[in-house]
């Protein structure tokens, strides 16, 4: 004969089956579309009404003050995302809820009318700094990207979707002049031949991309001319008189790299001119000044 369990038994199990009796009610409820249709419209309503929003933004940041409580989510959000389980459900339903072209237009248009609010833009701003300049976060950030490019199968993702999204012209060519914008800076050589083109008078487009030629921005490009101009360093670039290369030279690739672009510029129909840093510090511009009266 099976022994009776203890209340105490009992009494740990119980709550289990409640929930597991709540969640069954639940998920057979939600099958219904009327019932969801419903409960979508009454809470697009609740949250229309401003009153409503800011007493919930309350209630939520006072109860993320709340130490025992933050510990508590956080734990729950990492059980739940070790589980395999749960975690393949999560994805399965982000991944069908993408697929649907109404659901993106309309996170699509939610996201733009947050980002339109200048006071929301400096708010994230602000989060963003702050966040950038604690030293646990970049930590923390330096762990998990290492953890991720550690995983099997994540290099060869990301690398896809990369080459997807460069495969389109126009997002690539955004992307290059965003990069050029954001990341590099002048040089000392690239400010002295900008000072010489405004003096003359030179139409010309800084940082820059030219149809036809993938991955590459341009120090600067003077369309009416069909000539694009390149400020090389005498030592990076290895300028005959002063750098010359030698045997296995570790700047070889960049001279192949410049071989190259050249080749494929003369195809386009483009002019490639390099001054080099000798040349620009000298103030000898007359490489220029030729191409530019002759055509």
């Amino acid at each position: 004969m099976r022994p009776r369990r203890s209340l105490e038994s009992r009494a740990r199990t119980l709550p289990n089956l409640k929930h597991h009796r709540r969640s069954t009610v639940a998920k057979n409820a939600w099958r219904d579309p009327d019932l969801r249709a419903r409960q979508s419209i009454t809470t697009k309503k609740a949250w229309e009404d401003p009153v409503r929003r800011n007493k919930k933004s309350i209630e939520m940041k006072r109860a993320w003050t709340d130490f025992v409580y933050k510990a508590r989510t956080k734990a729950g959000m990492k059980l739940c995302w070790t589980n395999p389980v749960r975690k393949k459900k999560g994805r399965d339903i982000m991944k069908r809820a993408w697929a649907c072209s109404s659901y993106r237009a309309k996170i699509s248009a939610s996201q733009k009318a947050l980002w339109a609010d200048p006071a929301f833009r400096a708010k994230m701003s602000a989060i963003q700094k702050r966040i950038q300049n604690d030293p646990k976060v970049q930590i923390k950030r330096s762990i998990a990207l290492k953890l991720s490019w550690a995983r099997p199968g994540f290099r060869d993702r990301m690398s896809i979707a990369r080459k997807k999204s460069m495969a389109d012209p126009i997002v690539r060519q955004a992307w290059l002049l965003k990069m050029s914008r954001s990341w590099k800076k002048r040089t000392k050589i690239e400010l002295k031949l900008l000072d010489w083109l405004k003096q003359n008078q030179v139409e010309y487009d800084e940082q820059s991309t030219v149809v036809g030629i993938r991955n590459h921005v341009f120090d600067f490009v003077i369309p009416r001319n069909e000539i694009v101009l390149e400020a090389d360093g005498c030592f990076w670039h290895a300028c005959a008189e002063h750098y010359p290369l030698k045997k296995d030279d570790r700047r070889c690739s960049q001279a192949i790299r410049d071989r190259r672009l050249a080749d494929r510029c003369l195809e386009l129909g483009w002019r490639i001119i390099r001054l080099w840093e000798h040349e620009i510090n000298s103030g000898d511009f007359s490489k220029l000044s030729v191409a530019l009266k002759g055509k």
